[in-house]
């Protein structure tokens, strides 16, 4: 069984055109909940308690540390510095015959380094789709420094196999479609989507979105294709698979959106699973030559997932009610010993990436699904950010 709603607004590849805006219930078609659609102009407008939104400086024991980004999502922190993956704001070239349909296509997408007091994009020109607005773009969307070595490598999201691109796409939006690049030239170390064309490791037919990477060191990396199902290990540039992630129990996919190492050396891979509604994501737990297996279940819409320097696992959830879409996120914290904890309902909406420092505290994309200029469909002051949660 293959994508529903929420997947196809947000991680299916760009031919898809719906993934923009399609936030509706799977189950009847319409907007619901918190989410609400014009039937006049098609334009979404979510609708928060006031306050809601996050500006800059402290609120409410969340401090902004990188502000006015464009849709940010996946992150890496080394040294102190930390990485962020935008997905950019889309292009100039649109796909589509009304604006409620288009999908624009550039190369928007960028990483952006945070030091204290200063951010800056240290990598341009990569590839974005997204709303003619700007907003639930897809494009460069993790990015990890290498372990061993100190690469930088960035995952982008794919257009489809060579006989689904639509046609008219800039050349380099191509030679980057479903690919692993290396900063500082975006060189192509692997790609991904071939991969999943070629060998189609779920059976369900060949489908890829590259969404989440992991740099073990600057000759091995872990992906996650979450529309594939699969872990890909690349080794010196070479693809083979690791695992594949098994369906949910009703059938539908559990879209692999986010792969880790953790504290025992196995892999952990955080799902989407927007089919099987609240608290049917994942998280997996991998070891080489062994089928994966459930670690930590009952969670929502996993976007993107960290462990803590006490071994604790921390989980990204996208929308803590997927019936419904709302904006309201969350972090769930899981100790060793299984107690939950959950963060930043209070002030995190559509989060995206998490990452958690050596003190403890976590950091998190907030407004995901936003540019940096925000988009009169959200509340003022909504825009895209990394927030780090407690003071």
């Amino acid at each position: 069984m293959r994508s529903t709603t929420l997947r196809r607004w947000w991680l299916a590849p760009v031919a898809a055109t719906a993934l923009l805006l399609g936030l509706t219930n799977p189950a009847t078609g319409r907007p619901s909940g918190d989410v609400l659609r014009s039937p006049l102009t098609g334009k979404v407008k979510v609708e928060l308690a006031a306050g809601a939104a996050t500006t800059s400086g402290h609120h409410g024991g969340v401090t902004v540390v990188a502000d006015y980004l464009n849709n940010p999502r996946g992150l890496d922190l080394r040294h102190g510095t930390l990485y962020v993956a935008e997905a950019g704001r889309g292009g100039d070239t649109c796909i589509g015959d009304t604006p409620e349909e288009q999908t624009c296509v550039g190369l928007t997408s960028s990483i952006t380094r945070v030091r204290p007091g200063h951010q800056r994009r240290v990598v341009t020109g990569l590839l974005s789709a997204a709303g003619p607005d700007g907003t639930f773009a897809v494009g460069v969307d993790d990015v990890s420094v290498a372990h061993r070595g100190g690469g930088l490598f960035m995952i982008a999201t794919a257009a489809g196999c060579p006989d689904q691109i639509p046609p008219g796409l800039p050349a380099e939006v191509l030679r980057q479609n479903g690919k692993l690049l290396k900063s500082p030239a975006k060189r192509v170390v692997a790609d991904i989507t071939a991969f999943e064309c070629a060998n189609d490791p779920d059976g369900q037919g060949p489908e890829s979105d590259p969404y989440s990477v992991y740099a073990a060191s600057n000759r091995h990396q872990v992906v996650a294709d979450a529309a594939g199902d699969s872990i890909l290990t690349v080794r010196d540039g070479r693809v083979s698979l690791l695992a594949v992630i098994p369906s949910s129990p009703n059938g539908s996919d559990q879209v692999p959106t986010s792969v880790t190492r953790g504290p025992d050396g196995a892999w952990y891979v955080g799902t989407l699973a927007e089919g099987a509604g609240n608290g049917g994501a994942k998280v997996w737990r991998i070891v080489p030559g062994h089928d994966p297996e459930v670690y930590v279940d009952g969670l929502t819409a996993v976007v993107d997932i960290a462990f803590g320097p006490d071994g604790s696992l921390y989980a990204s959830e996208f929308t803590t009610d997927a019936a419904t879409f709302s904006p309201v996120g969350a972090v769930v914290r899981v100790r060793p010993n299984g107690h939950r904890t959950v963060l930043g309902t209070d002030v995190l909406h559509y989060p995206g990436g998490v990452v958690v420092d050596r003190h403890g505290k976590v950091y998190v994309s907030n407004w995901s699904i936003l540019p940096a200029n925000g988009s009169p469909a959200f509340p003022a002051g909504a825009r895209g950010q990394v927030v780090r949660l407690g003071r």
